[in-house]
Formats: C-alpha cells, structure tokens, sequence
C-alpha cells in the first residue's frame, strides 16, 4: 500500500499527477485542505467531519485482533 505525501501548496496539475501514479485507494486529509486537492478522482476521508469524527469516536481503543487486520 502505498502512502504518497501530497503537498496543498502544490499545483493542482502537480497533485493530480502524484495522486495518479499512486493510484491511491483513499486521500485521508482535512476540511481545509480538501479543497485543494483534485475533486473526483479519489474517495476522501476528511477526517474533521463531523460524520468522521463521530465514526472514529464509536471505534474500539483497544489492540486489533488478528480478524481486525485481516477482515477474517
């Protein structure tokens, strides 16, 4: 998996090019800086959104299980 540090200060053509050769499965970022980012081509997850925030807070803090690593 791949984990590409995109750059907000970067121009657009330049991310976009980044973000395309890493085929990224998800850009993790937030609100502010989403905007920034080239719309449409990754699925985001904004992670100062109150719908995220709310979905990390009900997660376990506990250690993962093997099943938790694997899906199995």
């Amino acid at each position: 998996m791949a984990c590409p540090p995109v750059d907000p200060d970067c121009p657009a053509d330049r991310t976009a090019f980044v973000l395309g050769g890493a085929a990224p499965a998800r850009l993790v970022t937030l609100g502010g800086l989403a905007a920034r980012m080239p719309g449409g081509t990754v699925p985001s997850a904004v992670l100062d959104e109150d719908c995220t925030v709310r979905a990390l807070a009900a997660e376990s803090c506990g250690d993962l299980a093997g099943a938790d690593r694997t899906g199995a």
